[in-house]
């Protein structure tokens, strides 16, 4: 690899970074202004448009028909239900407890991985699963209590099950697209979703 694409990979690395860190303190100014099903629409609308002017000059593989449910599926679980539901929750907790909690969805990943799709997981996965529940544990009794979580912190682990759901579902399921159609086809489906808040 050249030193001209090792400063790209670094430099994207901390853009995706920065939006990330960005993200819960963004909603949270976002809902000032909008209802949360009302943000996370306008999010997509933007994302959907964005993702359709990169297809036209990228191109794009069309999906098959059999393969539209599971792509809808995606869409609820990556964009509706997650986006809602994380919008939803942080309206009644801290900024930084929703990320930490939204960022939980490594664990659910892996509880996924071992009891619904047998896979074998590891000791070390293990045991970064209770490091990362610890850390949330954390964070939360730090934030308010451990008694403060109400039904905003449970929807916002709502969301991070939704994220873990549709990884497991991508990984699974979803194999005959690559990276950049999946991710197009999960936006668009999650975007028409949203669009019961018109």
């Amino acid at each position: 690899m050249t030193s001209t694409s090792t400063c790209k990979i670094i430099l994207a690395m901390a853009f995706v970074i920065g939006c990330w860190g960005y993200s819960p303190t963004g909603i949270h100014i976002g809902l000032q202004g909008y209802e949360p099903g009302h943000l996370a629409l306008l999010r997509f609308l933007l994302a959907s448009l964005l993702m359709a002017l990169i297809a036209i000059f990228k191109g794009i593989r069309l999906p098959q028909w059999r393969d539209v449910p599971l792509l809808f599926a995606l869409g609820f679980f990556a964009v509706s239900l997650h986006h809602v539901a994380l919008n939803i929750g942080q309206q009644g907790i801290s900024a930084g407890a929703s990320s930490v909690l939204a960022q939980s969805s490594p664990l659910f990943s892996t509880l996924l991985a071992r009891f619904v799709f047998k896979d074998r997981v590891s000791i070390w996965r293990w045991g970064c699963v209770l490091l990362g529940f610890v850390g949330v544990v954390i964070v939360v009794s730090g934030d308010k209590g451990l008694g403060a979580i109400n039904a905003h912190g449970l929807l916002i682990l709502l969301a991070a099950l939704s994220w873990s759901l549709y990884f497991a579902l991508q990984k699974h399921h979803a194999r005959r697209y690559d990276g950049f159609s999946l991710g197009c086809y999960a936006v668009w489906s999650g975007t028409l979703l949203l669009l019961i808040y018109l």
